[in-house]
């Protein structure tokens, strides 16, 4: 079923609804949008703590597009930069990577993006001198979890490993220095 919670100013009964769905969930997807959107509705709200249970509780929880954004300490306002023509900056994430994993990172989705032909489009349709400003304004503890298209990072905690599957790589990246794990590689939490 679909737990629906487009806006967190629904009247109460909606939400619950959806926390409850959400509550007795063993698997959740979330995926494409704008992440900002995402951040203002899910922020300070039961939503996010309700999606890390799930996968405290054994279960599987999927962060497609905009939802990855959205996972890491540091959330990227994609439209607004990229479409909009705003500054450079970082919106305050939901941190499910941090509180699941332990690991401070700014989750970048569409890492290889090629779309804009001869305008640089790559992490997520900054290009890398937009990559370059925004990695200099994360705190030094706060690395950057790149993920290619058409590709799946399927982090286990159980086992405490990350696994990359798909067409492409999971870059792990802090302060220009790059780590990449290739589709069928895997790497443990603690050495990313």
């Amino acid at each position: 079923g679909v737990a629906s919670w487009r806006r967190r100013d629904e009247p109460a009964a909606v939400r619950e609804r959806a926390l409850a769905r959400v509550g007795k969930s063993s698997w959740a997807f979330a995926g494409p949008g704008s992440p900002s959107y995402a951040l203002r509705q899910w922020i300070d709200t039961p939503m996010p703590l309700s999606l890390a249970d799930i996968v405290e509780r054994g279960g599987t929880l999927v962060m497609g597009s905009a939802a990855a954004v959205t996972l890491g300490s540091h959330s990227l306002p994609v439209y607004e930069i990229y479409k909009v023509g705003e500054e450079s900056r970082w919106l305050t994430g939901l941190d499910l990577l941090g509180a699941l994993t332990g690991l401070q990172a700014a989750v970048i989705p569409h890492y290889d993006n090629r779309e804009g032909g001869r305008h640089d489009t790559r992490f997520c349709y900054m290009g890398e001198t937009r990559l370059l400003e925004l990695e200099a304004m994360l705190p030094e503890d706060v690395g950057v979890l790149g993920v290619d298209e058409h590709t799946a990072v399927i982090i286990d905690l159980d086992v405490g490993r990350a696994e990359v599957r798909g067409n492409g790589t999971m870059t792990l990246r802090h302060r220009q220095t790059e780590s990449i794990v290739r589709a069928g590689e895997h790497i443990a939490i603690d050495d990313m």
